[in-house]
């Protein structure tokens, strides 16, 4: 799950009021964000500034402190005003403070305090008040980080696998976790019935594509070993059997070189995205770069090659000797750097393609083992914790919209983009 909706007005209310829910919820929220290794503490009231805070290894402190405010305007931000200055005063080690309030920043110029011309934002309030803090602690010779933990911020935590029982008991709603999708995925297996046999599966290409469809980790690795053949080409390239003692066919072999190197530098400093943009277009960006060195290198050594072969004593004919020309046998491997470089280039085109795609339609003829496939890849990712459901035709039974007949009661609802 990347993103979930939750009405904060109807969180569980704790000890007869909803801003207590949410305090403990924040709390809770933060005794998981604390640092491992550190001290986690728990407030009741009064507070001194904060709900909870945690004492990491140097001392140093994390404090939270939640409102639950349904507006933000002059009353709330004096509130703030209130906790944050008592928590400077009481709290001589804090070193991060966390403002939590279920709402988000408005950051348009139509929204906020008008002071004479200029419309000021929730944004510009909280930034002008984080200066004010800051200037605070100063004072004291401190110095505090201030993080605001809006409704985005909070929704993101709570979206996450381990916080699916906090969203059911504070919010009533369920989650996608893990033994949902592990449910769907025994509904899927029982469907399909001997089409999927595990005992006698059997890799096939197509496979990879999945891979790359579903921006799996071996994916991700078989990317970057793209740079295993360019590496090897490159190497030959630049020490050759037999060396060149040519100041300019060394400069212009360096350049090529640096070039070659941001390729494998980007190729290496690739990670798995599970969603949103992928970090492929620099890496294409930076091959095509390579194109100017190479036939710039390999024009340089075609012609350094005549003109050595031009210099050498004519051979009589039929005497069979051979001679070694240093220029064109490094062409040799300069036109197999290319062409390792050219296939990194559409083979990341292709990882492109699919990765970047929101549909993979797979056809075949029936017993072809299209079900067997799709069974054997979503068993491996629900294995490997990655959210994926597979849903037989058979599970649509009415002309209703598809989501009402997969989705359990009352469901929390997902927008993966995915």
């Amino acid at each position: 799950m990347s993103g979930i909706t939750l009405d904060w007005s109807a969180i569980r209310p704790l000890n007869g009021g909803r801003e207590k829910g949410f305090e403990e919820l924040c709390s809770q929220l933060a005794r998981v964000e604390a640092p491992a290794g550190s001290r986690f503490v728990r407030k009741g009231t009064p507070d001194a500034g904060v709900e909870c805070y945690a004492v990491l290894a140097d001392a140093t402190e994390w404090g939270w402190q939640s409102k639950y405010f349904e507006v933000i305007g002059d009353s709330q931000w004096k509130q703030l005003d209130e906790s944050v200055k008592a928590a400077i005063d009481k709290h001589p080690q804090l070193g991060r403070y966390f403002v939590c309030v279920p709402l988000d920043l408005a950051d348009a110029r139509i929204v906020g305090k008008k002071t004479g011309t200029q419309w000021k934002t929730a944004k510009d309030q909280w930034d002008e008040h984080v200066t004010k803090w800051r200037g605070w602690a100063q004072g004291k010779n401190r110095t505090i980080e201030f993080v605001w933990w809006g409704s985005s911020e909070m929704l993101e935590r709570l979206a996450r696998t381990e916080n699916v029982g906090r969203v059911r008991f504070w919010f009533d709603k369920r989650g996608f976790d893990g033994a949902w999708f592990s449910a769907r995925l025994d509904e899927a297996i029982r469907a399909a019935g001997p089409r999927y046999t595990p005992e006698i599966h059997v890799e096939l290409p197509i496979a990879e594509d999945l891979d790359s469809f579903g921006r799996t980790q071996r994916f991700f690795n078989r990317v970057k070993a793209l740079a295993l053949p360019v590496r090897e080409a490159l190497l030959r390239a630049r020490y050759s059997e037999h060396s060149i003692a040519d100041a300019e066919t060394a400069a212009m072999t360096a350049s090529l070189c640096d070039a070659v190197q941001a390729v494998l530098n980007a190729l290496g400093a690739i990670s798995q995205v599970a969603a949103g943009p992928l970090p492929f277009t620099s890496v294409l960006e930076k091959i095509e770069a390579t194109s100017a060195p190479v036939q710039a290198l390999a024009a340089h050594l075609e012609n350094r090659a005549e003109n050595h072969d031009s210099q050498q004593p004519k051979v009589e004919a039929g005497h069979g000797r051979f001679r070694t020309n240093p220029f064109r046998e490094r062409g040799y491997t300069l036109r197999r750097l290319e062409s390792e470089l050219r296939e990194a280039s559409e083979s990341l085109r292709r990882a492109f393609e699919l990765a970047a795609s929101s549909t993979f339609v797979l056809r075949g003829n029936a017993g072809t083992g299209k079900t067997h496939l799709l069974c054997d890849v979503v068993k491996r990712r629900v294995e490997a914790h990655q959210p994926t459901v597979l849903l037989m035709g058979q599970r649509f039974v009415s002309n209703d919209a598809p989501w009402p007949q997969v989705l359990p009661a009352s469901p929390l609802r997902s927008s993966s983009g995915r």
